[in-house]
């Protein structure tokens, strides 16, 4: 019985299963918009609702109103991928004409000019992340900025940490948390993101090289699932609202994008984009001290739980967080 015929909106670039022979998939895990596939040797697949962001192993689906995987398929589920078509009981994807989601590489230099853009970012978006984390109550097991919240564990990885100094820490962060993708896995993914595109610098590549290679020795500490998508990240792949963030840093995206970009991330699971959006942030003061800041009289990274910014006409939310920290 074929079923519901689903539509395919978009795949992302680096979808392979079920492209060159018939192949069978079993359902890893369920939520109401996402169904995470996975088949021997193959890393997941992850179907995603149309209001989705895309993903390089993801395929984004035109669902029916009050779709909800978690009724519709029962853990360990077969499907079988095969000539355009993922099939299940009950239901089918149609990936006929599916256009591919690829992003634009992006390597750029260091320069001064790139970390001025950064300062400006950084408390813009930390900003957003402080509210969206009182507001929704997105705290997990790790600390979101500098010392807050203070009940959290802190994030020590810094550029001048030694390869023996940056194995132990990101071999403590690998699998802290809870969930699929735990907190420390969210946190070291949007780290190795915010290094991304100034990798061709020495410096920060040879940094970011140490972190990747101790993500990798210490894999086997975190799930399956949240394994991928740290594979992924090390080799630079990532989902929408990371790299249209990413580009922003670069200077490639106008910043009156970044606030909906980061807002996108931010809606990723109940803690996961916080983490991940934290982990940039954690990135960007990184790349401030691998350029001097002291030396270019530049602003300061903010080392405080409290949120620094100008009123910029981008975070119009200034003065709301400014009473919400008067007031704590």
């Amino acid at each position: 019985m074929k079923g519901t015929r689903l539509q395919a909106i978009s795949m992302g670039y680096k979808v392979e299963i079920g492209m060159s022979a018939p192949q069978t998939l079993r359902v890893h895990s369920r939520f109401r918009h996402a169904l995470n596939l996975t088949a021997p040797g193959v890393g997941p697949l992850t179907l995603l609702g149309g209001e989705s962001s895309d993903f390089p192993t993801g395929i984004r689906l035109a669902l029916p109103d009050q779709w909800d995987w978690r009724r519709e398929v029962d853990d360990g589920a077969p499907v079988v991928a095969r000539a355009g078509l993922l099939v299940a009981a009950g239901w089918q994807v149609d990936l006929a004409g599916c256009p591919t989601w690829q992003p634009r590489t992006l390597c750029v230099p260091l320069r001064i000019a790139a970390v001025r853009r950064l300062s400006l970012l950084h408390d813009g978006i930390a900003l957003r992340l402080r509210l969206h984390a009182m507001t929704h109550g997105a705290f997990g097991h790790v600390q979101l900025l500098p010392r807050w919240p203070a009940s959290a564990r802190a994030v020590t990885l810094a550029p001048g940490d030694d390869p023996l100094t940056l194995q132990h820490e990101v071999r403590d962060l690998i699998g802290y948390g809870a969930g699929l993708t735990p907190d420390g896995d969210d946190y070291l993914l949007g780290y190795l993101a915010a290094l991304w595109p100034w990798r061709g610098d020495p410096v920060v590549g040879a940094h970011r090289f140490a972190v990747a290679r101790a993500v990798e020795r210490n894999l086997g500490r975190t799930t399956d699932l949240s394994g991928h998508f740290l594979r992924l990240a090390v080799q630079g792949h990532f989902s929408e609202p990371i790299e249209g963030l990413l580009r922003a840093f670069a200077g490639h995206v106008a910043e009156v994008a970044v606030r909906p970009l980061a807002d996108a991330l931010l809606r990723f699971g109940a803690t996961s984009g916080a983490d991940i959006l934290a982990g940039m942030l954690h990135g960007i003061r990184a790349l401030q001290r691998f350029a001097g800041m002291a030396r270019m009289a530049l602003p300061p990274a903010n080392e405080t739980g409290r949120t620094r910014v100008a009123h910029h006409a981008l975070w119009p939310d200034v003065r709301q967080l400014q009473n919400t920290q008067e007031s704590s």
